[in-house]
């Protein structure tokens, strides 16, 4: 069950900001609010996802780093945006900020691995 709650979220919010982004050329000035709406609308009529902030922040942003990376986009420019907007969506949702900072995070620079990215240079984005 959990699993499956997971991976609605991921793909709800990859869909959900690939139509987002579609045709917007300030893709970093979008994300934030972008991912953050996403979140909060797949959260909806979901309180057991927020009853885990860190997994719920980490699905939020496997999917937004997914969406970019299918659009064709910078990933590593817009991490930063991407796990603020995941942040802000969660805890809209009713989850905790500690969580929800740690599994945004810890999603953030594990997606940037798998996409092959410098983790380096991800995580000194995201702190920025």
């Amino acid at each position: 069950m959990v699993f499956s709650l997971i991976s609605r979220v991921v793909n709800g919010v990859k869909e959900g900001v690939k139509a987002g982004l579609e045709g917007v050329s300030d893709v970093g000035g979008a994300i934030v609010d972008l991912v953050k709406n996403t979140a909060v609308n797949t959260f909806k009529g979901t309180a057991e996802v927020i009853t885990t902030g860190m997994e719920a922040a980490g699905s939020v942003v496997k999917g937004a780093v997914t969406g970019v990376a299918e659009i064709g986009a910078a990933v590593v420019g817009t991490l930063k945006g991407i796990v603020k907007g995941a942040i802000r969506g969660v805890m809209e949702s009713g989850g905790k900020q500690d969580e929800a900072v740690r599994g945004a995070v810890g999603q953030a620079i594990h997606s940037a691995k798998e996409l092959g990215l410098n983790v380096g240079e991800a995580a000194i984005e995201i702190v920025k």
